[in-house]
C-alpha cells in the first residue's frame, strides 16, 4: 500500500500545476460522495482553489487534497473525506476511539487507523495562503515519506495532535478559544461542543461545532468585507457548522445564540478546566 503511495507521488510530481487541479477536479465527486459531503459545499472549488497555480499560491496540501489525489490508503478516505468537508459526531468519535491521553501525552493507538493518516496529512498544513507550487510539489513529497516509514507517520500525528490540543483556551472566554489553525479540531476531541478561532491573516472569528448546526440560521449578519471584496461575516460556504464573524461584538452576539442552541447554558466567562477525552 505505502508502495504505491510512493509511486503515485513519483507520477504527480511528473504533471504541471494544471495537471494537480485536473486531478482533484477529477476525483472530487468521488470524495464527496465517500464523506457525504452537505449540499451546501461547493464540490469542486473546496478541493481545487487549495491547490496553486504558476499564477497563483493557495492554502496548499491538506488530507483532503491527499485523498483527491489518490495519496491516501482507501480504508482511509471516509474519514478524511468526511472532516475534509464537515466535522460530524460519528467522525469525531472514531477519532476519539483512536486516540488516549496517557502520562501527560497524546497517543495514537494504531498507525494504520485512519485517523492516524489523517493527522499525518494535517502535519504538513500550511497557514495562510501563500503555498507556491514549488512549495506543494515539496509537500506531496514529505507525505510520500510519511507514508512509507510507520515511525515518522506516528511521530507527526502524535505532534500534530498535542499542537491540536494544546492551542486553544477554555478557561478565559466560556468556550474553546484558539488563534492557531487546528484548535478548533482540538477542542472537538477534547470534548467540547462549540469552538472559535481567530484568524489573525484575515482579521475574522470563526465558529464552528460538529454538531449538525449552530442554531445561526436566522442571526443577522454584518455587512463588512475584506480588502478583497468578500463577506467578513455569515456562514463559510453555507455552511450551518462553521461560521465566521467580522468582530468581537458580533462573536459574542453569535456564540450566546450558539450556546443556546446547542444546550450550554453557561455563556459567560469563567474559571473552568479545559475538558481532556481520556478513551
Amino acid at each position: 500500500m505505502t508502495g504505491d503511495i510512493k509511486s503515485r507521488a513519483e507520477q504527480l510530481a511528473a504533471l504541471d500545476p494544471a495537471g494537480w487541479q485536473d486531478t482533484a477536479r477529477s476525483s472530487a465527486p468521488q470524495i464527496a460522495a465517500a464523506g457525504r459531503w452537505p449540499a451546501w459545499i461547493d464540490i469542486e472549488s473546496s478541493l481545487v482553489k487549495r491547490i496553486p497555480t504558476q499564477d497563483q499560491t493557495a492554502s496548499g496540501f491538506d488530507a483532503g487534497i491527499a485523498c483527491a489525489l489518490g495519496l491516501m490508503p482507501q480504508h482511509a478516505e471516509k474519514l478524511v473525506a468526511t472532516l475534509h468537508a464537515a466535522y460530524t459526531p460519528d467522525a469525531v468519535a472514531e477519532i476519539r476511539s483512536s486516540i488516549e491521553h496517557r502520562n501527560g501525552a497524546w497517543h495514537i493507538k494504531d498507525v494504520q487507523s485512519p485517523t492516524c493518516w489523517w493527522l499525518a496529512a494535517c502535519s504538513l498544513c500550511l497557514d495562510g495562503n501563500d503555498v507556491d507550487t514549488k512549495t506543494f510539489a515539496q509537500q506531496i513529497t514529505d507525505f510520500a515519506a510519511l507514508a512509507t516509514n510507520e515511525v515518522a507517520r506516528k511521530s507527526a500525528a502524535e505532534k500534530t495532535l498535542t499542537d491540536m490540543c494544546r492551542h486553544f483556551d477554555a478557561t478565559q472566554r466560556g468556550y474553546a478559544f484558539g488563534e492557531r489553525d487546528g484548535c478548533m479540531q482540538g477542542a472537538y476531541i477534547t470534548g467540547h461542543d462549540i469552538a472559535v478561532m481567530h484568524a489573525q491573516h484575515h482579521d475574522v472569528y470563526f465558529i464552528g461545532t460538529f454538531h449538525p448546526s449552530l442554531g445561526l440560521e436566522d442571526f443577522k449578519w454584518g455587512s463588512a468585507v475584506d480588502d478583497k471584496g468578500r463577506a467578513k461575516s455569515g456562514p463559510v460556504h453555507g455552511s450551518r457548522q462553521f461560521v465566521k464573524c467580522a468582530d468581537e461584538s458580533e462573536l459574542a452576539a453569535a456564540v450566546a445564540q450558539a450556546q443556546k442552541h446547542l444546550g450550554i447554558h453557561d455563556a459567560a466567562p469563567r474559571a473552568a478546566k479545559t475538558v481532556h477525552f481520556r478513551p
